[in-house]
This record gives C-alpha cells, sequence and structure tokens, in this order.
C-alpha cells in the first residue's frame, strides 16, 4: 500500500528579525486502513492496532 502525507509551511519574518512559520499538515490523506501492530497470543487470538485514518493540523512555530 501507499501512503500519502503532505506539509506546506508559510515562513514570515517579524521586525525584531524573530520569524514565525505557519504549517498545514495532512497524514494517510487518502485514508487508507493498514494495521499497525499485532500481537498474537496463542490459539488463535491477539490483538491488532489500526493506523489513524486520515488527520489535519495547523502548526504554529514561533522563534525568539
Amino acid at each position: 500500500y501507499t501512503l500519502v502525507d503532505a506539509r506546506v509551511s508559510f515562513e514570515f519574518g517579524l521586525a525584531d528579525e524573530r520569524n514565525v512559520v505557519l504549517s498545514l499538515v495532512g497524514k494517510n490523506l487518502t485514508d487508507k486502513e493498514y494495521r499497525e501492530q499485532t500481537l498474537i497470543l496463542g490459539a488463535g487470538g491477539g490483538f491488532q492496532g489500526w493506523a489513524p485514518p486520515r488527520t489535519y493540523a495547523i502548526e504554529l512555530v514561533w522563534n525568539n
């Protein structure tokens, strides 16, 4: 399977020589369902962990 992630960032300089970075982030943009982990406990039992679905985030970083 193929996973698609993306990030777009904008950097703004401030008058006092500091800067601010604003990023838009997307993970698993195709919303692919897949197992991240499996724990087999024997006799056909066990647990499995699924990856997170499509997610979006906004990140703001202020540098001093």
